[in-house]
């Protein structure tokens, strides 16, 4: 039975498992809480950057500005007018021409279109249409950028071509018409489709001739241009020194005579041929093979195969080359006396004999030499310099770089394009 004291106990016992596991529980519950509130703040901080960066790049990125976008719209409109119009790419009636903005940079009459975010619109993705509906030509624009471009519409009338709604500012103004197209054509007639033309400053705008370009520059010579007075004696040896390390080399071909040379076969004094002595060259005795046999060290050896059966002795004989060793078999027979011999059997073999001695004749040997050519490098230096022009000098005509004068440098700035044509396609 338990006591009144046992009760107290249990019940003291109970109530400190009651408040452990109560206060277990508020821990547990007061870390998960915990948890959360530090997730959710730190989304929030995530968020709030995200939203910052977003905002700033939104400041940095402008969606369009309309300045930017006439001054391109009017850069690639007159592009597209000498395309179109003055190279005479216009469409027939109902139907449309189309030009990538690439193609008019390529041609030259337009650069590279940048947009409001200082970025290049796409050269590809941007075009150009001209439709003929009858009543007048129909140019639409449009820029492919990373700003937000918007499709621009011009009118052109159908028959004197003047812009209707430019504002002026336009190649076409009314004074081209169909006639202009008679000129083209006969400035066609004035390049060949098998040459190149002269090269010139003007740029032909007709899409049936071929172009290539050359830059060409001004060349000045400068006043304090270093110029050699005095030079040294050509040698063969280069040089490194002289005043201001002035240094100059050249190449040299000269004719002269070969080395020595010999022959057996008569030579005769030329232009080219100079015999510088002969002399008799006695006979002299030197081993060989016989004809149908091949040297093979200090004998020779049969060309031709035997198969036949060999004695012992004439197996072991040396004078035989066995292809076969030890022959097909090797049997013991009689031989033509009754004795029993080693015999072998089917045996493949090349003769083998000695060389022969055979005496050559004498003969004349000529000695002479041939002209030839030599080219040789010479260098010199500087003994003292020339006296300073007072002035540049400078070139009238224009070259391309790499063939300006000698002394001549490129003047900065003075570069230029020049054309040359001829026509893409000939008559038949």
């Amino acid at each position: 039975m338990y006591s009144d004291n046992n009760m107290n106990n249990y019940s003291n016992d109970y109530n400190y498992y009651e408040d452990n596991q109560n206060y277990n529980n508020t821990t547990n519950s007061n870390k998960f809480g915990l948890i959360v509130k530090i997730l959710i703040i730190v989304i929030c901080i995530v968020a709030l950057i995200w939203l910052i960066t977003k905002l700033k790049e939104n400041k940095k990125n402008v969606s369009y500005n309309n300045n930017v976008h006439v001054s391109n719209i009017e850069k690639v409109r007159l592009a597209g007018e000498k395309h179109f119009f003055i190279d005479n790419n216009l469409p027939n009636v109902n139907d449309k021409k189309m030009v990538e903005l690439a193609t008019l940079i390529k041609k030259g009459y337009v650069g590279d279109i940048i947009d409001a975010n200082q970025k290049v619109c796409n050269d590809l993705k941007s075009m150009l249409s001209l439709k003929n509906d009858g009543t007048r030509y129909i140019l639409v624009i449009s820029l492919s950028c990373s700003t937000n471009e918007q499709e621009e519409i011009f009118y052109y009338d159908i028959k004197t071509r003047a812009c209707l709604n430019c504002n002026g500012n336009t190649i076409m103004d009314g004074n081209t018409k169909e006639e202009d197209t008679e000129v083209v054509e006969e400035e066609e007639n004035n390049y060949s489709c098998d040459v190149w033309s002269d090269w010139t400053d003007k740029r032909e705008n007709n899409s049936n001739l071929d172009e290539r370009t050359r830059i060409v520059v001004l060349g000045v010579k400068k006043a304090n241009s270093t110029v050699c007075e005095k030079w040294s004696d050509y040698t063969t040896s280069p040089v490194n020194q002289g005043v201001n390390g002035l240094s100059e080399e050249q190449e040299v071909t000269e004719t002269i005579w070969s080395s020595n040379k010999t022959s057996r076969t008569p030579v005769q004094n030329s232009e080219n041929i100079k015999v510088v002595s002969t002399r008799n060259v006695s006979g002299s005795s030197y081993s060989t093979c016989p004809s149908g046999y091949s040297e093979s060290g200090s004998s020779c050896v049969s060309n031709s195969v035997k198969t036949s059966d060999l004695t012992f002795n004439d197996y072991n004989s040396g004078k035989y080359q066995i292809l076969n060793a030890p022959c097909n078999a090797v049997n013991t027979e009689k031989d033509a006396t009754g004795r029993y011999v080693i015999t072998y059997k089917g045996c493949q073999y090349k003769d083998i004999v000695s060389k022969i001695t055979k005496n050559s004749s004498g003969y004349i040997e000529y000695i002479y030499q041939e002209k030839m050519t030599k080219t040789t490098k010479q260098y010199r230096y500087c003994l003292k310099l020339a006296p300073s022009n007072t002035n540049d000098e400078y070139t009238k005509d224009y070259y391309e770089e790499g063939n300006l004068p000698v002394g001549f440098e490129k003047v900065p700035g003075s570069e230029k394009t020049q054309y040359s044509y001829k026509l893409k396609v000939c008559e038949k």
